[in-house]
């Protein structure tokens, strides 16, 4: 091969359209440098086999996609889905736990269903279990969400203050929210107050322990029995 493992890479791999070989062994090409070569030269291949489609090139995108460097990451996330490889929105998925912004940032590029307005548009009509998976997704990758999330449980629509309280013990950010959720415990409109109240048993804090006792003695008969059953739920889980 032109290039070894050992041996330091251009910055750029040469352009299909400025090299004297034949598509093909400039794919080949691509592949060895993305398997094989150093950061930089991983990075502008990854870049460069958005250029190429077909079978091999799927391959080789599937195949490097976990590359331990984030930006090489970064440059094929992009292409999976629009290389309709099979399954490519679960892979994606699986990607979502890191720190990385350039990760997140192609990940919103590649899944731009997963953002927080779509998700609360979609949120009522979503099985439990969707609502779960989908909202670590847009939790993991927007990095508004809890902004988002705060303007809503304050939003003087009563539906969008119960959607957003709901939302956020299905996202798993109801211990990021739970000051603002434990005072939606006093809103005027019960069913607010009972989403807070089912909401608040994700938090398992002593604020909201003493928050949901208090709520035993609310005015609204569901909210009492939903607060009743969050505490069983926080009793159950401390054991």
């Amino acid at each position: 091969p032109p290039y070894s493992s050992g041996t330091a890479m251009p910055r750029k791999p040469a352009a299909p359209a400025a090299s004297n070989m034949d598509r093909e062994e400039v794919l080949q090409f691509f592949g060895f440098v993305l398997t094989h070569g150093k950061p930089g030269g991983r990075r502008a291949a990854a870049e460069a086999l958005a250029e190429f489609q077909g079978a091999e090139a799927d391959a080789i995108a599937v195949r490097t996609v976990a590359d331990e460097d984030a930006q090489v990451r970064a440059a094929l996330i992009p292409q999976l889905r629009t290389r309709k490889i099979p399954n490519a929105l679960s892979l994606l998925i699986r990607m979502v736990d890191t720190d990385d912004e350039n990760i997140h940032e192609a990940l919103r590029k590649a899944m731009p269903e997963f953002s927080y307005r779509q998700f609360m548009t979609n949120f009522d009509s979503m099985p439990e279990e969707l609502q779960a998976i989908a909202g670590n997704v847009v939790r993991k990758i927007d990095p508004e969400v809890t902004a988002k999330l705060g303007a809503d449980i304050n939003n003087p629509s009563r539906l969008c203050r119960c959607r957003a309280v709901l939302a956020a013990g299905a996202m798993g950010a109801a211990l990021d929210m739970e000051p603002a959720i434990i005072e939606r415990l006093s809103d005027d409109d019960h069913m607010v107050r009972a989403a807070a109240a089912q909401t608040l048993a994700e938090c398992r804090t002593k604020p909201s322990w003493e928050a949901l006792r208090d709520a035993l003695f609310d005015s609204s008969a569901t909210v009492q029995t939903v607060a009743e059953e969050s505490l069983q739920r926080i009793s159950q889980s401390l054991m």
